[in-house]
């Protein structure tokens, strides 16, 4: 279940303003390089913060680009639609399955 609320996400685009207020941030620069930044600030004229997985194993990169190169920023946020069209689909899955086994079941 973890890994479908996962898919419960979108990204939507937020300004420079905005950074401070996310834990992560997806930035896309002028030469298409897209990145997912961990620990996001603005320091200056760039913005900061860390790439990688957050595991203990797996050490992370530290991530700078100048603001002047930053095409977009998006933050992830919760989808609403995606959310009820998941819950919607697994209720009907379930109904089906219910009413598959009660017809098997009326058969013998």
């Amino acid at each position: 279940m973890t890994i479908s609320l996962a898919a419960c996400t979108t990204y939507t685009q937020i300004g420079m303003g905005e950074i401070p207020e996310h834990d992560r941030v997806r930035v896309t620069t002028t030469d298409g390089e897209r990145h997912d930044v961990r620990e996001p600030r603005i320091e200056a004229d760039s913005i900061k913060g860390v790439m990688g997985a957050g595991v203990v194993s797996v050490p992370d990169d530290p991530y700078s680009a100048p603001t002047a190169s930053v095409l977009t920023l998006e933050a992830r946020h919760v989808s609403t639609s995606k959310t009820s069209a998941l819950v919607i689909g697994i209720l009907a899955l379930a109904f089906v399955v219910v009413f598959a086994a009660f017809e098997a079941a009326d058969l013998q």
